[in-house]
Parts: structure tokens; sequence; C-alpha cells
């Protein structure tokens, strides 16, 4: 096991060789990131930042948003069932509910659960960027931004060539399935439109007593940018996701359980937005509708329905003073409601204002600093700071950056099966209505380094101590205060707070990029190492089951007659076990997945196909939930455009 002392020494070894090590010229022209509420370079935000271009995202083998996020390093995407059915998003160790989802600067993050945060109401093909922020940003965006911030850009607010184009694909492979991802944008003038389709449906790898993982997902969206004049611009986006999958062993350890569950969401957000000479003013409103119906046990009643509403608005506001110095301040409400005959109904509002300031104190120096206010009927009113600062030389960049989080319980954490009648079976979850909010303290050092022309290597090392961190812990009926509608001899996963965690490790990445003559290669390589502690013994649902070591990759080779690309990683962490279910999951595995495409028809007709888990690996990220085998599907891409 590290210690402290030992993650300091390998980390201050590593920024040792970044400093003196080979003495080419860092590549400074690179991509300017919002991820910190104003446009800074990347190597100025002090922060550990993954950006992900559309051009990356379109030739990897990943059919979906939370596949692709599961090969950035340092993200841990712990998935249920394949082509995007449900996914848990962690950052550097943190939990699922600890990392914040924006679309365009929007948070999308469910209050029913945090399992809903890969719900995701786009196509992959309409996203322009993904910034993947690591560490708290509570200071900038509020609560749940913990462990770190997803924000992804789509192309509507991003260049876009004028003319119309059209990206039509279909595919079709083992286990019955059927795929579309189609895709179409127009520019003229002053007015953008974007819409997409996208729809996987399957029979599903086979599971115990020939059940079968089956699933149904479809998401549509449609967005639209008027350009008024020079300054003043408005967009829209609305989406629609519907998924209807087989859930059985998803949420719990019941032997009784055979869950099925629908889920229905409708995504709607308006920007207004002034852009001046010196200064920028956006004005922002996103409203979420939800409905999940979760059948556990058609011989146990009726199905489990919620409702919830999420409506978020915000005002942002930029100012270039000089050209080292910018300033930004915002406003931002929610409001979050839930209509539930399991989690009964209950309505909230929060709101927070913010500050920050960013100072190019030296030509190679730049600080940075964020305060917020946030007034919560959770938590009441809590202060949240965060600064970083990053130094920047010919040879490299050393990053620093420090802050406090906190993240109130959602309504599952809080009140899952606390209005169903009894007695409830062993192995299920039951929420905890006294819970309060869990909150952290984070630091990081680290640094980049442009070893050699296209290959640059990133090393951070991270260091976060938590307080009544919230997780799902296995109590025995007898210890559970509200334990009226319990089976008196069961035991149950309840939400507890757990007084102290802290959560240390290395976050490393090489990338390596070249094009020659017509052939263009790129290649991503991670490495996490996480080492979580708890005050005291604890058989927690999700904290104990972070991976301990993480490694992933991607490699990617384009040419003007197709394309090859190949991502895998391999994943350590706590065995465990559930008898009563006859599940296992291995201490260990190692999946690889492979995607082509070639050209048929100049570049307007291609043909590919997918190899997922080329290896027939064994594995499960949840324990119950039964991952698939080696799975195939081949089809035809048609592009089309003007």
């Amino acid at each position: 096991m590290f210690s402290s002392k030992s993650l300091m020494t390998l980390l201050l070894g590593c920024l040792t060789a970044l400093v003196f090590g080979q003495s080419t010229a860092v590549n400074l022209d690179t991509f300017t990131v919002s991820a910190l509420r104003v446009e800074v370079p990347q190597y100025a935000t002090g922060r550990h930042i993954v950006v992900l271009t559309a051009q990356e995202i379109q030739s990897l083998p990943v059919n979906t948003i939370d596949e692709l996020l599961r090969y950035v390093p340092g993200l841990e995407a712990q998935s249920r069932g394949a082509f995007g059915v449900q996914s848990d998003f962690s950052i550097q160790g943190s939990t699922f509910s600890q990392v914040l989802v924006l679309i365009d600067g929007m948070r999308i993050n469910d209050p029913l659960t945090g399992h809903f945060n890969s719900n995701l109401p786009i196509n992959p093909r309409d996203i322009a960027r993904i910034e993947v922020l690591k560490g708290p940003a509570a200071a900038m965006y509020g609560a749940d931004a913990m462990g770190g911030v997803i924000n992804i850009t789509t192309k509507i607010h991003a260049p876009m060539e004028e003319g119309w184009q059209a990206d039509l694909q279909g595919m079709a492979g083992a286990y019955g399935l059927l795929s579309t991802t189609n895709y179409l944008q127009y520019s003229q003038d002053k007015l953008r439109i974007t819409g997409g389709y996208m729809r996987h449906q399957a029979d599903g790898h086979p599971l115990d007593e020939g059940d079968s993982a089956w699933f149904n997902v479809n998401t549509v969206s449609l967005a639209a940018r008027y350009q008024v004049n020079d300054k003043l611009s408005v967009s829209w986006r609305g989406g629609y996701d519907f998924r209807d999958f087989n859930a059985k062993y998803f949420y719990t350890r019941s032997p009784f359980d055979e869950s099925v569950e629908t889920i229905t969401g409708w995504w709607q957000q308006a920007q207004l937005k002034h852009q001046g000479s010196r200064h920028q003013l956006t004005a922002d409103v996103a409203y979420k509708w939800n409905e999940d119906i979760f059948l556990f046990n058609p011989a146990f009643g009726g199905p489990n329905e919620h409702v919830t509403q999420l409506l978020n608005g915000q005002l942002n506001y930029q100012l270039r003073l000089n050209d080292k110095m910018q300033w930004a301040a915002g406003l931002q409400t929610t409001n979050r409601d839930i209509v539930s005959n399991d989690r009964g109904d209950h309505n909230e509002w929060h709101a927070g204002v913010y500050t920050g300031l960013y100072y190019q104190v030296l030509p190679n120096l730049q600080l940075n600093g964020s305060l917020r206010l946030d007034q919560d009927e959770n938590y009441g009113l809590e202060f949240t700071p965060q600064f970083s600062a990053a130094y920047w030389w010919k040879r490299g960049v050393i990053r620093a950056a420090a802050g406090r989080s906190i993240r109130a319980a959602d309504f599952t954490e809080r009140f899952i099966s606390t209005n169903l009648p009894g007695p409830l079976s062993s192995g299920r979850n039951l929420g905890n209505p006294d819970l309060i909010a869990e909150e952290a303290w984070h630091a990081e050092l680290g640094g980049d380094v442009q070893l050699t022309d296209g290959l640059q290597l990133s090393v951070t090392g991270f260091y976060r101590a938590g307080q009544n961190v919230i997780d799902y812990v296995l109590t025995a009926a007898n210890a559970i205060p509200n334990n009226g509608n319990l089976d008196p001899m069961g035991t149950f996963l309840f939400a507890e707070n757990i007084a102290e965690v802290t959560t240390q490790g290395i976050d490393a990445n090489l990338e390596w990029s070249r094009q020659v003559g017509d052939w263009t290669w790129r290649t991503r390589l991670g490495y996490l190492f996480t080492d979580i502690q708890t005050n005291e013994p604890v058989n927690a649902k999700y904290i104990t089951n972070q991976a301990r070591h993480l490694l992933t990759a991607t490699g990617q080779v384009q040419h003007k007659r197709g394309s090859l690309g190949i991502n895998g990683l391999y994943k350590v962490r706590d065995e465990d076990a559930a008898p009563d279910i006859d599940a296992f999951m291995a201490e260990n595995y190692t999946v690889w997945h492979l995607r082509a495409e070639a050209f048929v028809w100049q570049k307007k007709l291609s043909v590919l196909g997918q190899l997922h888990n080329i290896f027939n690996a064994q594995y499960a990220d949840i324990l119950g939930a039964q991952m698939p085998g080696r799975w195939w599907s081949v089809g035809a891409r048609m592009r089309l455009g003007q």
C-alpha cells in the first residue's frame, strides 16, 4: 500500500523529470478551454484538463458518449450494460455522484440519482469537443463538482462550414443488434441548425436462467443558433431520450431482483449571448423533465414511478481588464422537484453567486482564484474557495490547485424505499432522510512536458480529504432507524455518512500524434493509481468499488481511404462476491475493442466493422451487472453535403 510519503516521492520524481528533461519547446499554441468559466489557454489554467476533439471521437470504436469517456485517462466509467444503457462516472477515485456533467455549460445531473448522469440527450456526432476537468470545480459550478467536471460543447457553439451536411450510419450485429446514428447540420449566413437521431436496440447477451440483457435506447436532438448582429446571438437546444432495459442486479443484491426499467427524459436549454471587444455576458436557462418507471419484481406489486424536474438558470459575466487580467462573476439558481410513490414528493431550491480573477502575474506565471457562496435547503449557507497556478517555460508547465467542494444527497440517497409497504426483502437499497451534505478539500500538483514533437507527458498527484461522504453501507435491519417496512432478519444497503474518507493517487497520461503524408497517427495512454482510506472499516457499495489501478489506451490511424481505431483498459479493484445472487467480481480484468472503416466511394460512402471485447473477457464493473463478451457488428456510413 502506498503511503502519502511514497506518493509525494514518486510525484516529485516525475516533476523533476519534467523540469530537467529534454529541452524541446513546449507547444503553447494549444486549446483554449472554457472549463474555468472564462476562455483561458489550457496551459495557463493550473488544472489537469483532458480535451477530446470531434475528430478523435468519430474514429474510436465507441457508439455512445459513456463508451467514449470510458477511455479518458483518470476517468473511470463503471458500466452496467452495452451501448450506453447506463454508466457511472468517477474521476480520480470520486463516487459517481461527485462528478458534474454539463452540456454547453449547463448542468444535467439528475436530481433523482447520479446513475442517470450518463443519459445524455445529444448525438455523439453533434459534439465539437469534450473537456474533462479533474478535481473540484464547485467554486465555479456549485454543488456536485467534487471529483471533476465533464463539459460537453456541441457544434452549435463551434465554427461551422456554410452549407448543409448529413452523416448517416446503420449497423447490425450479434445478439440481434440494430443500431443507427444520424446527424444533420445546416449553416447559412446568420443561422445554424443541427439535429440527430440515434437508436441502439438488441436482444442482449445471455444472463442466468435463460434471461438476457436486452435494451432499447433512443435519442433525438435538435439545436439552432441565430447571430442577431456582430455582438448578439441566441441559441436553443432540445433533446429527447428514451431507454428501456433489463436492470436485473443493477442496483441490488437481492435474489428476488427481476428488475426492468423505462426512463424517458426531455431536455430544453436556451442562451442569450452578448460578445463585446472586452466583455461577454451570457444568460442561460435549462429545463429537464425525467420519468423513471422501475419494476423490481412483478410478484411484489406495481412499479416505482418517479417524475423529476430540474430548472436551472444562470447569468455569467466576463471582463478582460487588460492583456493580463480577466474577471468573471455569475449568479445561478436551481429548483429540484420529485413526485414519487416510492420516494415521496419534494421540492427544493438552491442559489449561488461566484466571482473569479485570472491574472498573468509574469510572462510565464498565471494565478487563478474563485470564490462562491451557496444557499441550499439541504445544507444552508456554504462558502467554497478555489485556487490554481501555472508556471510555464520552454520545456513544459507546472500546475498546482486547491479547493473546497460540497454535495447534498440526492432524492434516492435520502428516500429510496422509505415509502414502500413492507416487509422489504434483504439486499435492497434503503434511503436515509437524515443524511447531511458531504464536503471535501482537494489539492493537486502536476506538470506537462513536450518530450518531442507530437509527444506530451502529463503527471498529476492529488489528495482529497472528504467528510461525511455518502455511500450505501451493508447494515442489519435492527441497526437501521427507519426500519418499519423491512424484513427484521434482513441486511440492507443503507445510505449513510462515512465520517472521513481520504483519497490520494497519481494520474498520468502520455499523448502522441504525428502526420506522415496522408497518414495521421494518434495514441493516448493513461494510468491512474488511487488509494482510498476510511477512518474505520466499512462495507460500502461504491467507495470500495473504485479502481486501484486503471490503465487505458486508445490508438487511431486515419488515411484518405479509411481509419482504424482501437481502445482498451486494464482495471484492478477489490474482489467482491454476492453468494445470494451467485455473483462474483474478479480482482482485475482486461478488455479491448476495435473499429475499422474503409471508403468505397470517394469520401461519401464507407463500410465499417466493430469488434467489442476482442478476447471475450468475462467481466463486470458493478457486482451482478455482467457485461457482454465478444460482440461484432458491421454496417455502412454515408456522408453527404455541399
